[in-house]
């Protein structure tokens, strides 16, 4: 969207990075995610290629892209799951409709229940004033909707809903120079970012600080460590960062983006778990009756969500009994709970969903098959994984493991056999080629997912 909209000078090198990116199958982003979490970046992509064919490498990609998206359509067909990007509802119809204004043939037919979905978020936000419109998530995927650039919008720190993706469709539609410079200057820093060195190469989501932060610290809290000692110097400071951060209406991915209820749930949960004395009413500004919601107005719920507001809910003395029986209620019958819109594997779900229903008499049952589903997905390398085992989802089944005291005997062998897998396949200077997390596309937040593999290893050792 970056090199559609605002694209860097010299151009090409980060056009040949977005072509090195394709996968072997023709989609892009990581192969072995759900095909409906790659049909964004991957329409985008072929967006992108299509106003630049003057290569024949480019034209191959092109048509191996397009062939992708053929391929995959059926996908979306039916009801939707849970576990859509986020704001695709939004991109996917505008993408497609960008498409249509091309020579490129792609079927509208599978799609129908998206853009029904769009069309309603759409009629939503044309109901509110521009004012209000821009206090809402949707600006995080304002290429999507955005027509007039309101130079109110942009800052040099966020961007535009804190997306580069969004920044540059802004900034192609302003005619506000001293605002396109904040826009630029946003990309040049979202680039840094990368670590990459190729000018609009960017993050999907950017900045994510506060979210990294809440979610590291929780992290800790969940696998109760947030007051080890050891970690004392470095975790009371991120700890006052967070307390002074937190406002009435809650914390946001990063500070002056929009609060929302998960990252509100984490960042207060971490206190809590230190220890310190926290207001809830941030919390349950998120209450949506019997589940909790990421932000006002969603129109799909999050297990996610409602679990981990249900954990620090219930570390407050609060009567959760409510949102326990909606997270019962979203189990699958195997013993998962699905992916979720933040998180693209299952595992991370159900260990979220574990330490909400733990020590609930009522919940035994949903627990106990919990249990057994995680035994029962274990590879025989001792970790876990969609198609092959990865570290970060080991970590995971190992966190949902070891959250149950005693841990039984079957499922201390299956721990230890995660642990030694993660022992063996930690690589902390090593670039991860694994993607589990969701924004609207799958991403990692490095920094966040080493503290999650650490935390396994830490928690499983003592079980040596």
């Amino acid at each position: 969207m970056v090199l559609r909209f605002a694209p860097p000078s010299p151009f090409w090198p980060a056009f040949s990075w977005l072509v090195e990116q394709q996968a072997e199958d023709g989609g892009w982003c990581d192969a072995g995610a759900d095909d409906r979490a790659r049909t964004v970046p991957t329409l985008a992509a072929v967006l992108a290629l299509y106003e630049h064919q003057e290569r024949q490498s480019v034209r191959g990609a092109l048509h191996a892209g397009v062939a992708w998206l053929h391929r995959t359509a059926h996908t979306w067909e039916g009801p939707l799951p849970d576990d859509l990007p986020v704001g695709v509802e939004l991109l996917l119809p505008a993408l497609l409709a960008d498409a249509s204004h091309t020579a490129l043939s792609l079927p509208q037919a599978p799609f129908a229940e998206l853009l029904g979905l769009g069309a309603r978020r759409r009629a939503k936000l044309a109901t509110m004033p521009p004012q209000l419109r821009a206090q809402t998530t949707a600006t995080h995927s304002w290429e999507a909707w955005g027509v007039e650039a309101d130079p109110g919008l942009i800052s040099a720190e966020r961007g535009v809903g804190c997306s580069p993706a969004a920044t540059a469709a802004w900034c192609r539609a302003s005619r506000d120079e001293q605002a396109q410079q904040l826009a630029h200057a946003y990309l040049q820093r979202a680039t840094a970012a990368t670590g990459t060195g190729i000018a609009g190469v960017v993050p999907t989501a950017f900045p994510i600080g506060r979210f990294e932060q809440a979610y590291s610290l929780h992290t800790l809290a969940q696998a109760g460590l947030i007051t080890h000692p050891h970690l004392a110097d470095l975790v009371q400071p991120l700890l006052d960062s967070l307390a002074a951060a937190i406002g009435v209406d809650g914390i946001g991915c990063a500070d002056g983006f929009v609060a929302d209820g998960d990252d509100t749930a984490a960042a207060l949960g971490a206190l809590l778990a230190a220890g310190r004395s926290v207001d809830l009413a941030p919390l349950y500004r998120f209450a949506a009756g019997d589940h909790f919601a990421s932000y006002r107005g969603e129109l799909q719920p999050s297990v996610i969500t409602t679990a981990r507001a249900t954990q620090v809910a219930l570390a407050g003395g609060d009567d959760v009994t409510r949102f326990r029986q909606w997270i019962v209620r979203r189990q699958q019958p195997d013993g998962r709970w699905l992916a979720d819109k933040w998180n693209g594997l299952w595992l991370y779900t159900t260990w979220q969903a574990i330490l909400a229903l733990r020590d609930d008499p009522a919940s035994l049952d949903a627990l106990q098959l919990a249990q057994m589903a995680i035994g029962n997905y274990q590879r025989a390398d001792g970790g876990w994984g969609v198609r092959e085992s990865t570290s970060e989802a080991t970590a995971y089944a190992v966190l949902a493991l070891t959250a149950f005291s005693p841990v039984l005997s079957v499922h201390r062998d299956a721990t230890l056999r995660g642990y030694h897998f993660l022992c063996a396949n930690y690589r902390p200077l090593v670039p991860m080629a694994e993607r589990h997390w969701l924004a609207k596309e799958r991403y990692t937040p490095f920094r966040l997912s080493h503290i999650i593999m650490l935390a396994a290893m830490t928690v499983a050792e003592q079980l040596l």
